[in-house]
């Protein structure tokens, strides 16, 4: 098969990907748009079934999306090419091939000039019950919002770190999902370390204000440097709880090592509750009159004045982490 020869080739019909061909093409170049989705707009503008919700109330802006799609669409000079994959791309004297496929052929096209603009992912950090059915990355719950219509749950924990929350716990609570918890692990202070590039992004303090009165009509309450540090699941095997830790600038947690046959001093708190969440072992747990066994994945809770001590009672490391 001979490859196509195309001048400027951009990938991803988003945000960004639909402004680079769009500059392009006002350049004077011919452009090829490529895009897996069956519709332009991406993550930030998914379109929803026409049957759904008005989009305005699930997209920032939905105004300007809908006047840069229609204008790549409607340019001469920019071809797009819908729900296509791209399976292998090379790079060799100066020129990128790409191998993809679409409407269910392929096609081979090189070219001198690509513009990547894939958009983001989320990075997930595994924690203990990560992959129990019911936890998911914002990314994914976005995507059932945006895309089908669907809520991820009817109540919701929504955590990690990043504007990207903003959206995704407000498209939540505006279909209906009680969100339990919006958790940043960073601190509200962090944005101060970053002030010019703030100020050179006014925008985004619209987009913030936005949120928060999405928020402060269905009750949500950002808390900061906090995090979920393990899932639990039912009897059937589903999300039931998780366990959520106050971390510090460096996204620590405290730890806990109990080596084998060990065990900590008989000690209370009077005024502070802890949390713990065996990590890898098993441990003896005196918590007021009760004694008791808990093992990895497991979690008990200390109330304030309960006199508790901590065991390794096995031949193996006891690995906790204190919340």
């Amino acid at each position: 098969m001979k490859p196509e020869q195309v001048r400027v080739v951009v990938v991803g019909g988003g945000p960004a990907g639909l402004s680079a061909a769009l500059n392009a093409a006002l350049a004077g170049a011919s452009v090829l748009l490529i895009d897996s989705n069956s519709k332009l707009g991406g993550q930030y503008w998914r379109h929803l079934p026409e049957t759904w919700l008005e989009q305005s109330e699930l997209h920032l802006d939905l105004d300007t999306g809908l006047l840069l799609i229609s204008a790549v669409a409607n340019h001469p000079k920019i071809e797009i090419w819908s729900g296509a994959e791209i399976w292998s791309a090379t790079h060799e004297d100066g020129a990128t091939t790409l191998r993809l496929i679409t409407n269910g052929l392929e096609k081979i096209i090189t070219t001198k000039a690509l513009v990547l603009a894939t958009g983001a992912y989320d990075r997930t950090l595994p924690f203990p019950g990560w992959d129990i059915p019911g936890v998911m990355t914002p990314g994914g719950a976005q995507s059932l919002i945006k895309g089908h219509g669907v809520a991820a749950g009817k109540r919701v924990v929504v955590a990690g770190t990043g504007p990207f929350l903003l959206p995704v716990a407000a498209g939540l609570a505006q279909i209906g999902c009680e969100v339990v918890e919006l958790l940043e692990a960073n601190s509200p202070l962090r944005w101060l370390k970053s002030f010019p590039t703030l100020i050179q992004n006014l925008s985004k303090i619209g987009e913030a204000a936005h949120y928060i009165a999405i928020f402060n009509k269905f009750g949500v309450r950002p808390k900061f440097n906090r995090a979920v540090v393990a899932a639990h699941a039912n009897k059937d095997g589903e999300l039931e709880s998780v366990s959520i830790a106050k971390i510090d600038s460096n996204f620590k947690i405290k730890k806990i090592e109990v080596r084998p046959g060990a065990r900590l001093s008989l000690q209370s708190h009077k005024y502070r509750s802890e949390h713990w969440v065996v990590v890898k072992g098993q441990a003896r747990v005196v918590n007021g009159e009760t004694n008791f066994i808990i093992l990895a994945n497991q979690s008990t809770f200390i109330p304030a004045g309960h006199k508790h001590r901590l065991e390794n009672p096995t031949e193996n490391d006891l690995v906790l982490i204190e919340v």
